[in-house]
């Protein structure tokens, strides 16, 4: 381990538990996270059973912050690298999977800078929470499509996958009443094209629902123009040119908030 070779870290509590975490500046802490991730790349890099690589490695669970963290020696959180290394690990990712999809979590301002530009998508974690966690605010209303503005990543999708995560499952989104059929437009309309429900049961009577949400997921090719010569010859070539162009579902829903 890098901790038993010397390499710094934070000790803290999270969850009642007592955890430690590499300082990612630490020189021993970077060439083995380096390292591991140029040799995921070199094995994994477009393999055909991976679908899409979700870029992590900083954060509780790789998702980008550290909140709810307190520090054994200042009572503080737990924090983040600093910005410039944060995009260092962003583009080693990159580097390292080049032919694969990508994706980044939705609360790093500075992946979601740069998602169209280095041609990958983005995830959040937290769909259809519509006030689960405070009755002041909530993902749907208050995160998303904000976070999308302020990062201009509104056409990041074209690029690459957008990947939702249920907040906590479908199950809890009909134990509290709230519209699935909204949730499930919503994602549409941020031009969904994968869907984790964490293989949680499917609640009784949304198979309808979801089925609906599934059948117009992902992206659609459509035909924007074409030409061709006036004539052709009987048994010759007739030469074709097509502009073709992906588009979603619907118009992306207006900011609210």
């Amino acid at each position: 381990m890098v901790k038993e070779q010397g390499c710094r870290g934070f000790e803290f509590t999270y969850g009642g538990a007592k955890h430690w975490v590499p300082d990612f500046a630490d020189p021993r802490f970077q060439e083995a996270h380096y390292r591991l991730i140029r040799e995921l790349g070199r094995r994994y890099d477009g393999h055909s059973e991976m679908d899409l690589l979700d870029i992590g490695s900083v954060g509780l669970w790789g998702e980008w912050h550290m909140s709810g963290t307190t520090q054994l020696d200042t009572g503080k959180p737990v924090p983040l690298p600093e910005v410039k290394l944060r995009l260092e690990i962003i583009d080693a990712w990159c580097r390292a999977f080049p032919k694969t999809s990508k994706v980044i979590l939705i609360g790093s301002e500075e992946g979601m800078s740069q998602a169209a530009a280095k041609a990958y998508g983005w995830r959040a974690d937290c769909l259809g929470d519509m006030g689960g966690f405070s009755k002041t605010w909530n993902h749907m209303d208050n995160f998303y499509l904000q976070q999308l503005e302020k990062t201009t990543a509104q056409n990041a999708w074209e690029k690459g996958p957008v990947a939702f995560e249920s907040c906590w499952d479908m199950r809890k989104w009909k134990e509290a009443g709230w519209d699935i059929r909204y949730i499930f437009d919503y994602a549409l309309r941020c031009h969904a094209s994968y869907m984790n429900n964490k293989s949680a049961p499917i609640p009784e009577g949304t198979r309808p629902e979801i089925e609906r949400f599934l059948r117009r997921i992902g992206y659609r090719l459509v035909l924007r123009s074409l030409e061709h010569p006036a004539t052709a010859k009987a048994g010759g070539d007739l030469p074709l040119s097509l502009e073709w162009r992906t588009q979603a579902w619907r118009r992306p829903i207006a900011t609210t908030g």
